[in-house]
């Protein structure tokens, strides 16, 4: 039977080696004098006694225990400096404490954030979001120590810096990187703009060579987005991605600017048309409808086509809808969305009627400011292959999640690396498909024949052919067409086609575009991303202007609104916004003449 009290083992802490970390004379220290200064602490801190530094040169330290005249405790040690290898040397020690320091504390006065960064790297490696308050509470339960916010914050600050550089000073090795990727990865773009007089960052355009070439074999389609980023000097990443023909993204290039207004979007677009310069397929932008982007994609690529994201015109929808009943709100969005997916031009006038009059004038207004051709399937000139939403750009977002809180060299890095992983394991998977098609689209594909299989099939000649479905339909294969607008909208024989393929004994696998063939998969993965060493980036000449960081900018958001007093309020230390002066009246009761 268990007793009633159990008594539990105590706990194990991580500074129970330290009491053992100054043993002896001749014990060497191999990173020098900053080695035994971080162990001397670590021993003090266990052992639980102060000390003071009679001598603390780079070449010698001498330490006497704080209160010895006190307590007539004569610990101390003596290091020194062995100049032929660098190392320190415990050259005489009295380890024995008189002192009474087995009743220690929890805190010490030799805490230091050089000590806290020292043994969070590597959490802070593991987890770069690493927050201060989860290092005091780690302090605390790891290693019985109670250590200041203070220590913690600059102790994660610290250690950010030796693993991931320092914020300041990464922007001036944009130039190193640049050398680098094109020395390493030939081919690649990346284009730095900085202020020659001031000499303040501006932004970075980055493309490189693996995914140039692979988007070649990708769907025409690019989705745009921008984030914030989370560093020191903040900024925004602009990024272009697409989408694989099974649906992988594949990010084709990316900016670094301080903000996302309409001039850096042009600019990114203006080098994302050098990286396109070898395209002759017509490109389809699918966006946010940022302002910014929607006035930029006509300036830079006038034969393209542009299409709105519908989750975020449901969203802009919503807010028009403020205030309504949330059932009378639902319905409209979905009466919208109706109206969006609607395959014909006679459907779509059908819903989009109902829904005006159903809506309000603010629904109607909106709708007058929306261009069919950007948003609806039945009047879009270009080839979104059923993609609605620009959920492809959200995803990298997310992938770059911790990135976003780098400096500008580590967030630039840690995406070239997610890319060379990327490129490396879809292209090893792909090399063992054993279909024509992608394993999804063989399957989506077999799914499509076998839906049409009880219907009747029958041909007029010319490659066009009536099919008996419900309701029946016409399909031309010389055009790629169906009645039913899916063959269009998606890219993609749908079962009528298929069912009308099979008819006339043609290859269907001749009917399925280029995109969802395995052969063009492997293609879009065959270069790889390669690594770029920072073993020269001690010894990179800094020549001419200095990169600096990104002068200050205000971030995009609503500006606080000054309180107005009411009236009657006293307002003595208020100024007059109309005469300027301070007193008991505001701008709405001043009788100054305006």
């Amino acid at each position: 039977m268990l007793s009633k009290y159990c008594h539990h083992e105590p706990k194990i802490l991580l500074t129970a080696n330290w009491a053992q970390a100054i043993r002896e004379v001749g014990q060497s220290f191999e990173g020098g004098v900053n080695e035994f200064r971080r162990v001397l602490k670590m021993y003090s801190m266990e052992v639980g006694f102060e000390y003071d530094l009679v001598k603390n040169t780079k070449e010698r330290i001498i330490a006497i225990y704080k209160r010895r005249n006190t307590n007539n405790c004569m610990w101390h040690v003596y290091a020194t400096l062995q100049k032929i290898n660098g190392y320190f040397y415990i050259r005489t020690l009295n380890n024995v404490h008189t002192c009474g320091a087995a009743v220690r504390t929890t805190k010490n006065s030799r805490m230091s954030s050089e000590l806290v960064a020292s043994l969070i790297r590597d959490k802070v490696r593991d987890k770069p979001l690493t927050r201060p308050t989860d290092v005091v509470y780690d302090f605390k339960v790891n290693y019985g120590l109670d250590i200041t916010y203070h220590h913690a914050w600059w102790g994660v600050e610290r250690a950010k810096n030796e693993l991931f550089g320092h914020q300041s000073l990464s922007f001036d090795l944009l130039r190193w990187y640049k050398e680098e990727t094109e020395r390493t990865n030939p081919g690649s773009i990346i284009e730095i703009d900085y202020d020659s007089n001031t000499g303040h960052f501006k932004r970075v355009f980055v493309s490189f060579y693996a995914c140039i070439y692979g988007f070649w074999y990708c769907r025409p389609m690019l989705f745009l987005d921008g984030t914030f980023l989370k560093g020191r000097y903040k900024g925004n990443l602009l990024a272009a991605t697409a989408k694989d023909g099974d649906q992988g993204l594949f990010p084709l290039a990316f900016t670094i600017v301080d903000s996302e207004d309409e001039d850096n979007w042009y600019w990114f677009l203006t080098h994302l048309s050098n990286v396109l310069s070898r395209e002759d397929r017509p490109i389809t932008f699918v966006s946010n409808r940022h302002r910014s982007i929607v006035n930029a994609i006509p300036a830079v690529f006038p034969n393209s086509y542009h299409a709105y994201c519908l989750h975020h015109l449901k969203g802009n929808l919503r807010d028009k809808l403020s205030g309504c009943p949330n059932s009378f709100k639902e319905m409209i969005i979905k009466k919208f969305s109706d109206c969006a997916y609607a395959p014909s031009p006679a459907s779509f006038h059908s819903k989009i009627n109902q829904l005006r009059r159903e809506c309000g004038d603010k629904v109607r207004t909106f709708l007058d400011n929306l261009l069919d051709e950007n948003w609806a399937n039945a009047y879009f000139m270009g080839q979104r292959y059923g993609e609605m939403w620009s959920n492809a750009a959200e995803s990298f977002n997310s992938q770059i999640r911790e990135a976003r809180h780098f400096p500008i060299i580590k967030l630039i890095d840690a995406i070239r690396v997610l890319l060379m992983n990327q490129m490396t394991t879809r292209r090893e998977i792909s090399r063992n498909w054993p279909t024509v098609l992608y394993p999804k689209i063989d399957s989506r594909l077999e799914e499509e024949i076998r839906k049409g299989r009880t219907w009747i099939v029958r041909s007029s000649g010319q490659d066009i052919f009536e099919v008996q479905s419900y309701p029946s339909v016409s399909v031309d294969i010389q055009r790629r067409t169906c009645s039913c607008y899916q063959w269009q909208i998606n890219g993609f024989p749908c079962a009528h086609a298929a069912q009308a393929l099979q008819k006339s004994g043609k290859n269907l696998l001749d009917y399925v575009e280029r995109y969802f063939h395995t052969w063009c998969y492997f293609s879009a993965y065959s270069q790889s991303v390669f690594p770029i060493p920072t073993v020269g980036i001690q010894d990179y000449p800094a020549s001419g202007c200095v990169i600096r960081p990104p002068s200050s900018k205000k971030q995009p958001g609503r500006p606080k609104k000054k309180r107005i007093p009411s009236k009657g309020e006293k307002v003595n230390q208020i100024r007059c916004g109309r005469c300027n002066k301070i007193g008991n009246h505001n701008k709405k009761t001043c009788k100054e003449p305006i």
